[in-house]
């Protein structure tokens, strides 16, 4: 199987520092590249160094992304799922058990985050059969990806209103 390329993604080809100007357009809304430089706190002539010498300036942009809230990982690898290190266990005092179920815990808490408000915009009761399918769904989709089929079939069992009975037999007789 050949390997598929995203633009920017980390396995495509460097990004460059326009590229990377583009892209940093989206966090602040601008229009211009110069509107972008004015964020990063430089003068325009800086941009062009850097164009000149091939050079992204990590050091103004990471900091600027961490203060609004933006991943470093959306800028440089969209689209890429990332595996991030788990903690070293001899590291810690607690044992491995207890670490994955508060990791777990803190995947539940996020899910439900954005599922509670998700059942209010829907109007969907707040009860334990949707809680459990919406959750599903926000977990399968959580890994990476979800099939049509699975979506849909999920956003039907979470807003049925009532399951529907099986028919019944006819009796010959």
């Amino acid at each position: 199987m050949e390997t598929a390329f995203y633009p920017y993604n980390a396995l495509a080809e460097n990004l460059t520092v326009t590229d990377c100007m583009h892209r940093l357009k989206q966090v602040i809304n601008a229009s211009t590249i110069k509107e972008v430089v004015a964020w990063l706190g430089v003068d325009y002539s800086h941009y062009k160094n850097w164009k000149h010498r091939r050079i992204i300036p990590y050091s103004l942009i990471v900091p600027k992304l961490l203060q609004v809230g933006y991943s470093v990982d959306w800028l440089f690898a969209p689209g890429v799922k990332l595996f991030y290190p788990k903690p070293l266990l001899s590291l810690s005092d607690r044992p491995a058990q207890v670490i994955e179920q508060q990791i777990e815990y803190r995947r539940y808490t996020k899910a439900m985050q954005k599922i509670e408000p998700l059942l209010k915009r829907n109007r969907l009761k707040n009860i334990e059969h949707n809680r459990t399918e919406l959750l599903s769904a926000y977990l399968h989709s959580y890994e990476g990806w979800m099939s049509l089929d699975s979506s849909l079939s999920f956003i039907a069992r979470a807003t049925a209103i009532e399951p529907v009975p099986a028919p019944l037999p006819l009796s010959v007789g």
